[in-house]
């Protein structure tokens, strides 16, 4: 069987293209997506559906089709921005566009069958036709079959090696440019110290290059292998020093009294751009060796970090976080300061790499997933290389600079788990090994409702009795905790854009989404109104929390009190609202007539500022307060101003929810794992 289109031919069984009479191999699953796309030419067909259709009963990521459309584009030397053969349809799929010029398939076969109606006198076209069409389906089931997955074989093109995994903190991996050798930060939980390190590849021996004395961060290598650089910092005075490996000299280059976060040095050696805070910002600096001073880059307001060089040195690509919640990565031309936006898809951003000229490999955080992108810097279209597990995170990226694939970088776990006081009975499938936080339980309809990035991206997930469902697909990469209306039978919740927050109401029952509202996005949700037909919440403006109200029949936010937040209640008698002075932390109650009036002072009891971490009732206030050995859940009789504690809590809780009546129950979170390994990646195909 093969296929033919333009002057490139697919042999399937073969695992093979020619073009222009150059034979091409390539991995089976290429190939399958490939014959997937020419059967179904002229049609949108999505990532799922290509997945279901080719591997129905294997579990296998969505990245395994990007990456096969990535890899085809670049063999069949195909634009994603101007294509001549694989369409990108946003948010629908891919279409293959070019027309098939012919179908050679099972060519023996139908010879034969050709020559044998020929000869017949009997011989009819259609009924012809008809046995050609019948032929080809067979051989494209069959043919489809014999390369279905198989499980042996690798997702990626990549080839993955585990360098350092231990009970400490490792991170801050540095390939050197001969690829035998990686220097890497280690933090020991003893001391507040660190180290720089240095491992051979090859004998996997480790070698410790500093004391510890003082916080390193960010080893890197120049280009000619002989010197490595690095930040050392004891409290906030830092220096970035030069290393040389044969003679084991240090040199300071650059000495200041604040912090160095990060570095970059140039190819040429000769210069080095720094991430250095100043006061409350941070701002990017070049700073040659010939000359003492620093040279502040002209930028535009902002968080500016994570500096590094192209490979030929012309420019620095940075990541800034700008005051709107927006995360771009830039490119800054060195010869004239002009600075180029790349891009603005991602939530966050945790690490940049260049590799080869042309190409940046960018981990973050995008469509609600942490993951390895490639981005060409012509046609600036993200395609991504490396999924991962929900609860993992990959950073740090380091390449040899060399144009090669291979890297190392950190690849970070953690698990947060919810747990509980004073409920006995929970679901099994409430916590997993991924982030499971923000939880909330209705007594009424005793239900769970957390977010869990389980599946991936951020979702709202019900757990009751012995079962868990997914109740959203939202692929957010942020959500607020949920809020249970008073009668339980609607779920208020926040998806935070980049400019704005999400405001959405969604029925418990159905799991229908009723409503969605655009909120400022320092908005926090804080209570529903007992009619249950409007929310309370505390918006954040200029370092001010304003307590505000959002109407639901129309979306509308009404501002009530400057400087409160952080718990609001309506009366049982519907008279007045209860809520926090923030200017001087007192628990008020307002009535009808807007007159004032203290229920206690909240800074004498050293009550925690934490969201919906108070609970009122009739004879009690319950409340939270930090210590050293973890969050005390207190309580304040109101007769009679006596304090006693309810709960002490393991160390690292953080209190989601204080609930129940009589006997109230507390629902926190808590960090289980948090681990680092470093990676090695390696192309197989290099």
């Amino acid at each position: 069987m093969t296929f033919q289109f333009a002057n490139c031919l697919v042999f399937p069984a073969h695992n093979k293209l020619e073009i222009d009479g150059q034979s091409i191999k390539i991995e089976p699953k290429i190939m399958q997506v490939l014959c997937f796309l020419l059967r179904h030419q002229g049609q949108v067909v999505s990532r799922e559906f290509i997945a279901q259709s080719l591997w129905p009963d294997t579990v296998v990521g969505l990245d395994v089709i990007t990456r096969a459309i990535f890899e085809l584009r670049k063999i069949l030397n195909d634009s994603a921005q101007s294509p001549q053969f694989i369409e990108t349809i946003a948010r629908k799929g891919y279409c293959f566009i070019y027309p098939l010029e012919q179908k050679l398939v099972g060519e023996e076969s139908v010879n034969y069958l050709v020559k044998r109606y020929e000869s017949s006198p009997s011989f009819k076209w259609p009924l012809f036709v008809t046995l050609s069409v019948a032929v080809i389906l067979i051989v494209v089931v069959v043919g489809f079959f014999l390369t279905r997955y198989d499980p042996d074989r690798q997702v990626h093109q990549f080839r993955s090696t585990l360098l350092a995994h231990s009970d400490s903190q490792v991170e801050m991996p540095a390939l050197s440019p001969s690829q035998k050798s990686v220097l890497f930060i280690q933090s020991f939980p003893e001391n507040r110290f660190n180290q720089v390190f240095l491992m051979d590849l090859q004998t996997n021996k480790k070698v410790a290059l500093t004391e510890q004395d003082a916080i390193y961060r960010f080893p890197l290598w120049g280009a000619s292998g002989k010197y490595i650089y690095y930040i050392k910092c004891i409290k906030r005075d830092c220096q970035l020093i030069q290393d040389d490996l044969e003679s084991r000299e240090k040199e300071v280059l650059f000495s200041r009294g604040e912090e160095i976060t990060s570095f970059d040095i140039s190819p040429l050696e000769q210069e080095v751009v720094l991430n250095v805070k100043e006061g409350g910002s941070q701002r990017l600096a070049l700073l040659d060796f010939d000359k003492p001073e620093l040279l502040y880059m002209e930028l535009s307001d902002g968080i500016h970090r994570m500096p590094k060089y192209s490979l030929d040195g012309s420019s620095v690509f940075f990541v800034t976080s700008t005051s709107n919640g927006y995360t771009v990565l830039n490119q800054y031309h060195l010869a004239d300061g002009v600075v180029e936006q790349l891009n603005s898809d991602f939530h966050s951003i945790l690490s940049v790499e260049p590799i080869g000229d042309n190409q940046l490999w960018i981990s973050g955080k995008r469509d609600g997933r942490f993951a390895i992108w490639s981005m060409s810097l012509d046609g600036k279209e993200l395609e991504q290389v490396i999924d991962n597990h929900s609860s993992e995170y990959q950073s740090q990226l380091s390449s040899a600079n060399d144009g090669t694939f291979n890297l190392v970088y950190k690849n970070w776990h953690r698990n947060i788990n919810i747990e509980l006081y004073g409920l006995a009975d929970y679901p099994q499938m409430l916590n997993s090994d991924a982030i499971d936080i923000n939880a909330i339980y209705s007594p009424e309809i005793k239900a769970f409702f957390s977010v869990s990035n389980r599946s991936g991206s951020f979702e709202i997930w019900q757990h009751k009795a012995n079962e868990s469902q997914q109740v959203t697909r939202l692929k957010a990469n942020s959500l607020g905790q949920p809020l249970l209306s008073q009668d339980s039978k609607q779920l208020a919740f926040l998806n935070k854009k980049s400019a704005f927050s999400e405001l959405t109401i969604l029925d418990v029952e159905s799991q229908q989404h009723l409503m969605s509202y655009q909120v400022p996005v320092n908005t926090h949700l804080l209570e529903w109104s007992n009619r249950s037909d409007t929310l309370y919440v505390s918006v954040l403006e200029q370092k001010q929390y304003t307590l505000a109200m959002i109407d639901l029949s129309n979306g509308k936010l009404t501002k009530l009190v400057v400087n409160a937040g952080g718990f609001v209640k309506e009366p049982t008698d519907g008279n007045g609202l209860i809520y926090v002075d923030m200017s001087n932390g007192q628990l008020m109650r307002t009535n009808s007539l807007s007159e004032t009036k203290r229920i206690v002072d909240l800074l004498s009891l050293n009550v925690a500022s934490i969201p919906r971490g108070l609970m009122l009732t009739e004879q009690w206030l319950y409340y939270v307060v930090l210590a050293d050995e973890g969050p005390r859940v207190m309580r304040y009789e109101l007769s009679s101003s006596e304090v006693s504690l309810y709960a002490q809590l393991p160390k690292g809780s953080v209190v989601t929810q204080l609930g129940g009546e009589d006997k109230p129950f507390v629902i926190s979170d808590r960090r289980i794992e948090d681990e680092s390994k470093i990676i090695l990646l390696e192309s197989e195909y290099d």
